[in-house]
């Protein structure tokens, strides 16, 4: 059925009707969970597409924040070599594995997250990041070590020269060259202090440094790591050691022992914290009441969060847009009703009609959104119970979500 394709992510609707392919005219990755089912792929463009790559979109079986590619396929070596290397991109990781390297796993392009470390952490001890050398992927991989430190992994990282990327350096330097460099990978502070070096010529950057590192070091549990650590940070920025580890210290319990707030005395009104969208909404329901109506449609299938707004609103239809009949019990309804009688008329000059269309147009969407993320939980657990009618159902309302939520006009 069309519902089963489009919520597959492997195809689209097309302007003019129908379906295509998403992943036409490119190689494509097949991305398997850890028990080596495929929940997704990845496409690398063979046309002249303004996008190199592009993956799946989430699905009820993919979330990209939980899935490393290559993992299923690594598993064994890197339990046998107790390491793995992350590498970056796709082709990264066939070309090491073509080289005879089988315990690396790709991030497939995304920021990596603390569950793929996590995940990490259930096969090995040590990660060894393999990021391009250009100035994007020395960020990344300045990011993922820190991550990955806080999952209890031991990190080292290498930026290959010539802002290589494994692929590149392969094919040029050979195997061997490659698993040297990754023999004399860098531990995460020394590699922190290096790929920053252009902030350690002065004292405010040497400074700067040390904090970040300092964050990276207090996630860490093991002790003796976190003080070898230390040690590496006050050689590498030139620092005394025992001043480093004193200023480790007053970072630690500052960002652990936060102080309590004086107590202040409460007033009788909270204050206000209705935001703007909501004070121009009622303003202009006050303004014009005719337009109620067809907010109350819109609720009849929509709904308000709890709230100001929602209490406002409700007591306005209840009382047919006299505001004067309006009694309000919540002090932040109350403040919300203020705000907008006292709107200066010039504030909502612009078409009140077109104001409140465009705010129960949003109201419609986020109704849809809530109502499609309570069907993809449902979903999940239909697929947990092996529900597979439950689950046709359950796509085939959420297509009907998706369809009816593009009919809806601009916010």
């Amino acid at each position: 059925p069309i519902w089963i394709l489009q919520e597959s992510g492997l195809f689209r609707s097309g302007e003019r009707g129908g379906l295509y392919d998403f992943f036409r005219h490119r190689v494509m990755f097949p991305i398997k969970d850890v028990s080596g089912h495929v929940v997704a792929f990845g496409g690398r463009d063979l046309a002249d597409s303004n996008a190199k790559y592009i993956n799946s979109p989430e699905t009820s079986v993919y979330r990209k924040s939980r899935v490393l590619y290559g993992l299923f396929e690594a598993r064994d070596a890197m339990r046998r070599e107790k390491r793995v290397l992350l590498v970056e991109g796709y082709f990264d990781l066939l070309r090491c594995f073509d080289a005879g390297i089988e315990n690396v796993v790709a991030s497939c392009g995304t920021a990596l997250t603390a569950e793929q470390a996590a995940l990490l952490r259930r096969y090995v001890p040590e990660v060894v990041v393999v990021y391009d050398g250009d100035a994007a992927g020395i960020r990344a991989a300045l990011r993922g070590a820190g991550i990955l430190s806080s999952a209890g992994l031991t990190v080292r990282a290498m930026v290959l020269p010539d802002a290589q990327d494994p692929d590149d350096f392969i094919k040029s330097q050979g195997s061997e060259a490659f698993m040297n460099a990754l023999d004399s990978a860098e531990d995460l502070v020394t590699f922190y202090v290096r790929m920053s070096s252009e902030r350690t010529n002065t004292i405010e950057g040497r400074t700067e440094i040390a904090q970040e590192v300092f964050e990276i070091v207090r996630q860490i549990e093991d002790e003796m790591r976190a003080d070898e650590y230390l040690k590496r940070l006050a050689r590498e920025l030139r620092l005394n050691e025992h001043i480093c580890r004193k200023e480790y210290d007053k970072f630690r319990q500052k960002t652990e022992r936060r102080p309590l707030a004086a107590p202040v005395e409460t007033p009788e009104e909270p204050v206000l914290v209705c935001s703007r969208d909501d004070r121009d909404f009622v303003a202009a329901l006050l303004r014009s009441p005719e337009l109620l109506e067809e907010v109350r449609t819109v609720l009849s299938e929509a709904s308000l969060p709890e709230g100001p707004l929602s209490t406002v609103v409700s007591g306005l239809l209840d009382n047919l847009g006299n505001a004067a009949e309006l009694r309000l019990e919540d002090p932040a309804a109350r403040q919300l009703m203020a705000a907008a009688a006292v709107e200066d008329d010039s504030e909502t000059a612009r078409d009140l009609s077109e104001l409140v269309r465009k705010r129960l147009n949003r109201i419609r969407r986020e109704t849809m959104d809530a109502l499609s993320a309570q069907i993809l939980r449902e979903l999940q657990e239909a697929e947990r119970q092996g529900d597979t009618a439950k689950m046709q159902a359950l796509f085939a309302e959420r297509i009907r979500l998706q369809r009816l939520r593009e009919t809806v006009g601009a916010a």
